[in-house]
């Protein structure tokens, strides 16, 4: 089953609702509720599903703040392996650019952490 086809089903809209209705139906970055929402995955977790990710790994966000968040963690991403030993400064210097978006990454994944 592709990814696009995961995204349509039952499981994972049932998933997918549970977090926009947790979320108040509202981007939980700028609290917009006219756009497009998607749910946010903070992390993929190794041969997980879509619907069995944890809820705590899970934020709703609008479309704009959803391609926001892709592009700095994959910009994340790319530099990091580029960094070496550097890259707690490197770390540091990415994550004040989006401090709040950093922050709700940070605490998401404390969450999920603990929950395990």
């Amino acid at each position: 089953m592709t990814y696009a086809e995961k995204l349509k089903d039952p499981r994972w809209q049932r998933k997918r609702l549970e977090i926009l209705e947790r979320d108040g139906f509202k981007c939980i970055k700028c609290g917009d509720t006219k756009k497009t929402l998607h749910v946010h995955h903070v992390a993929y977790l190794r041969k997980t599903e879509p619907w069995d990710h944890p809820s705590s790994g899970l934020l709703t966000l609008c479309e704009t703040c959803h391609s926001r968040a892709e592009y700095t963690t994959e910009r994340f991403k790319e530099l990091m392996c580029k960094a070496g030993k550097r890259s707690i400064d490197l770390m540091a210097a990415i994550l004040s650019c989006d401090s709040e978006y950093a922050e709700l990454c940070v605490s998401s994944l404390m969450t999920t952490a603990r929950s395990k």
